[in-house]
């Protein structure tokens, strides 16, 4: 099992840490912020290990290199979306979609930090989002988090 993720020095892979062998796999990045990004919803559990991306192998031939996807990754954090998964997932697409535009810039750009929040904010607002939990701390934290990427 392992207890972490770590990325290389350059940010352009995560990968677990400790290194067990038979385990091993690599998250390609797209730099450091990014990797500081996907290692973040590891610490908070909100990342498989490893991850459900598509994966190609890498030029060791056996160490699968998982490739995050265009849009970044759907983060599942409704604490309640078990009761309705088919609603829950849009709304989390949509959240992930604005973060993930966020964090894969080198320097974040406040229009962007911004977009975030504003898109967070129409979430709190809705009440389907609401009834998913949305408004729970654990949320707000997240996103906060998220923001100090």
């Amino acid at each position: 099992m392992t207890n972490e993720l770590r990325m290389t020095p350059d940010g352009s892979f995560v990968y677990p840490w400790p290194i067990v062998k038979g385990e091993k796999y690599l998250i390609a990045c797209e730099g450091e912020r990014p990797a500081h990004y996907l290692i973040l919803l590891s610490k908070l559990g909100l990342l498989a290990s490893p991850p459900a991306f598509e994966s190609v192998l890498h030029s060791d031939g056996t160490t699968p290199v998982y490739q995050i996807p265009e849009g970044g990754p759907v983060v599942a954090f409704l604490p309640k979306r078990q009761q309705d998964p088919a609603t829950a997932s849009p709304i989390e697409r949509v959240l992930s979609k604005n973060i993930w535009k966020f964090v894969k810039t080198d320097s974040p750009e406040e229009s962007l930090r911004q977009a975030v929040r504003k898109r967070f904010e129409a979430q709190l607002a809705c009440s389907s989002c609401q009834g998913l939990g949305i408004g729970e701390e654990s949320v707000a934290r997240f996103v906060a988090r998220v923001l100090e990427v």
